[in-house]
């Protein structure tokens, strides 16, 4: 198991890219705290804890994963086909496994945040102002 860490504003976004290789059970919360933890011990992160600990013991944080769901927007000018294959699609990502439990993650520290998802936005209307 590997991880590779790109900073992408320092003391702000850091990208971390996963090498877990073949049937490695996904527990990313714990994964992302030793990620964590290393970057602290090598003093490439500096966090300042807001609460009482010992002087042993690393502060790596709280953290927050946002999973991002997509929904067929009202703005799509999908032909009927189109339509009810994207409705098919989402309808079985809908009752398949959440992405929480792919990635072993606590619900406690997961917020889903819902996006449109437009694929052909409408271009062609007309709309007359009346007075």
């Amino acid at each position: 198991m590997e991880y590779k860490v790109n900073v992408l504003a320092p003391d702000d976004v850091y990208k971390v890219t996963f090498r877990l290789g073949f049937r490695v059970e996904q527990r990313m919360n714990l994964f992302l705290k030793k990620v964590v933890e290393d970057l602290l011990e090598n003093g490439e992160v500096a966090i300042a804890s807001r609460y009482h600990i010992s002087r042993g013991e690393l502060p790596t944080g709280d953290f927050k994963f946002v999973i991002i769901q997509e929904f067929l927007s009202h703005e799509n000018d999908l032909p009927v086909f189109e339509q009810i294959i994207m409705n098919v699609y989402l309808g079985v990502k809908s009752i398949t496994a959440s992405p929480q439990n792919w990635f072993g993650l606590d619900s406690d520290s997961v917020e889903i945040e819902k996006v449109p998802l437009v694929l052909r936005p409408l271009k062609n209307f007309r709309l007359r102002r009346i007075q």
